[in-house]
């Protein structure tokens, strides 16, 4: 599948919605379903709570446009008879597009960076033989900063799994429902 078709697909936040909800329902469901939670996602509330009006006006984008759109792109199935919607093989191309960058977080690149400017320093420090750091060995300055390394990306990695679409209750760009309905 070509980049252009990856981004027209990714452009529209419902398409971004049916992907998302297609990966946590193992890659299968049907409209109604479909149309009532993304309703419920762009509506700031429980599935349960979406009026009838709020479903209706999703379900009927979803089955004119969006669901026949990803359909001749190859990404989804839609049997428009059955109601049924099914990811396809070709979705795995979107994997490389669908992480979300919220924009409270930290620029891991830069982080890197400094970390990488820091070990590079310490490493000078050591190798000059500037005190303090002739205290410790110079193996433990590299255990320490191979550990920290080590658990730098492990968090990284998940903190990136978490904001990733298709994994989660919601979409990274939703609010949790739970919490808007408790506070209505």
């Amino acid at each position: 599948m070509d980049r252009e078709t990856v981004f027209d697909i990714l452009s529209n936040r419902r398409r971004r919605y049916v992907l998302h909800h297609l990966r946590t329902e193992d890659g299968r469901t049907d409209i109604r379903s479909l149309s009532e939670r993304i309703a419920a996602w762009e509506n700031g509330r429980e599935a349960e709570r979406v009026t009838s009006k709020e479903r209706k006006r999703v379900y009927t984008a979803l089955h004119q446009s969006h669901l026949p759109k990803m359909d001749r792109a190859g990404v989804v199935r839609y049997d428009p008879d059955r109601g049924t919607v099914e990811l396809t093989e070709a979705s795995a191309e979107f994997d490389v597009y669908l992480d979300v960058v919220p924009r409270s977080e930290l620029n891991w690149g830069e982080f890197y960076l400094g970390l990488g400017v820091l070990g590079t320093l310490v490493a000078t420090l050591v190798t000059v033989g500037v005190f303090p750091f002739t205290l410790v060995s110079p193996v433990a300055y590299l255990f320490v900063f191979g550990l920290t390394a080590l658990v730098v990306g492990a968090v990284h990695s998940y903190q990136r799994r978490q904001v990733r679409i298709g994994h989660g209750e919601t979409p990274p760009d939703v609010e949790d429902p739970a919490a808007t309905s408790r506070a209505d």
